[in-house]
């Protein structure tokens, strides 16, 4: 079987669930660095061939084309069954997938509108609100867990909230919130828990905060869009 060949933006936090699967599956690969502030058409030729949308994360492996992070950890799990991140019981791999749909509606959907849709700092200071508001629903999921999201093994789920989750306690001094981000305390926990394994470590927090300040400085504090 071939090396999976990926097509990324290595600070992208969409693609960061597709790099916590890839550690914690130790799954062969190739990264293709895109630069995603330039326009489609200057993009490499191959990325434009296997990323209709321009949008990365994208992958192709033997022959296959995949693009969206959540679809690309699905694959993976089908076509590399080592170490699985998903259950084998059917009601446990739905209530897997449903909390896999509220991070990507509830988060991260939100966070693409909040950088690359609003284009008014007001507006995108309101997408930020609702996404700590719809914190609430997963704080209290998380009650009474004690390890990662399905239990002592790194999920799907994990690998689909975590790269967003990091980045919610900046997200919340940059708007002058940090009220709302301090109610959430099985968050952060399960975000501390996050932290100490060595996937989520080395995939996902590698990149150092200060970056993200930066950028998303320009977001919420400048009001920039971008592309």
């Amino acid at each position: 079987m071939t090396a999976v060949k990926a097509y990324i933006s290595s600070v992208s936090p969409t693609c960061k669930r597709v790099f916590a699967a890839l550690h914690y599956k130790d799954i062969p690969h190739e990264r293709i660095e895109i630069d995603i502030s330039k326009k489609h058409h200057e993009r490499p030729t191959e990325f434009q061939r296997i990323s209709p949308h321009g949008k990365v994360p994208a992958i192709e492996h033997d022959g296959t084309v995949v693009y969206e992070s959540t679809v690309i950890n699905e694959y993976f799990e089908e076509v590399f069954p080592q170490r699985p991140m998903l259950p084998k019981e059917v009601g446990r791999r739905a209530y897997a997938r449903d909390w896999i749909k509220y991070s990507d509606s509830q988060l991260q959907d939100l966070d693409a509108s909040m950088v690359h849709g609003v284009r008014e700092k007001d507006g995108k200071i309101k997408v930020c609100r609702q996404i700590l508001s719809n914190l609430a629903v997963l704080d209290r999921e998380l009650e009474g867990k004690q390890h990662y999201f399905l239990g002592e093994e790194l999920s799907l789920v994990d690998a689909a909230l975590a790269p967003t989750l990091r980045l919610v306690p900046l997200w919340s001094r940059l708007i002058g919130d940090e009220a709302t981000w301090k109610q959430y305390k099985h968050v952060q926990a399960y975000l501390d828990r996050l932290a100490e394994h060595p996937s989520i470590a080395a995939a996902v927090n590698d990149t150092p905060m200060d970056v993200y300040e930066g950028f998303f400085g320009a977001v919420l504090v400048q009001g920039m869009t971008f592309p």
